[in-house]
């Protein structure tokens, strides 16, 4: 499960181009379809949607948008061409003087079997070069930010009120 997971980041680096972006807009319901990096001034949240060359989504990426910078984070749910989800990555970063590079990032990864119980998972946090930082989560200004996690596509969609044209 961890290698179909890096095969699908793998996939969606080399296919930019196919992503759909969608955001949703503060005081809004629905969400629009805009062009990578085009966020509008009143975004919360931009989605990033990925399908496979049978037209399967294998891939939601949700990140609350801060307009400052000052953090980010990326809720990625991977999916098998059924549908099922079968990992999850959380991935936050923030600025902080203490850490060499100026920014600490937290990931952690969980996989799921066939039945979505959780296998596995992982957690670290890094620096912008990738090099583990052993402290306390508490010692950094990560965000609260609760997610979500799916047990399928058509949850995760339904959740996020993404409607696309074809599946």
């Amino acid at each position: 499960m961890e290698r179909g997971a890096s095969v699908i980041d793998r996939y969606e680096y080399a296919h930019r181009k196919n992503i759909i972006f969608l955001v949703k807009l503060a005081g809004k319901k629905n969400l629009i379809k805009v062009k990578e990096g085009d966020w509008p001034d009143n975004t919360e949240y931009i989605y990033s949607i990925l399908k496979d060359t049978a037209g399967n989504v294998i891939l939601i990426e949700q990140s609350p948008y801060s307009q400052s910078g000052d953090w980010y984070i990326e809720c990625k749910h991977y999916f098998l061409a059924d549908g099922k989800t079968f990992a999850f990555r959380k991935r936050e970063t923030v600025f902080d003087e203490s850490v060499k590079g100026g920014v600490a990032m937290e990931t952690f990864f969980k996989f799921y079997d066939d039945k979505f119980n959780l296998t596995n998972k992982t957690y670290r946090i890094t620096d912008k070069d990738d090099k583990l930082i052993f402290r306390n989560k508490s010692e950094f200004d990560f965000r609260d930010f609760k997610e979500t996690i799916y047990r399928n596509v058509t949850d995760c969609l339904r959740a996020d009120n993404i409607k696309l044209e074809d599946k």
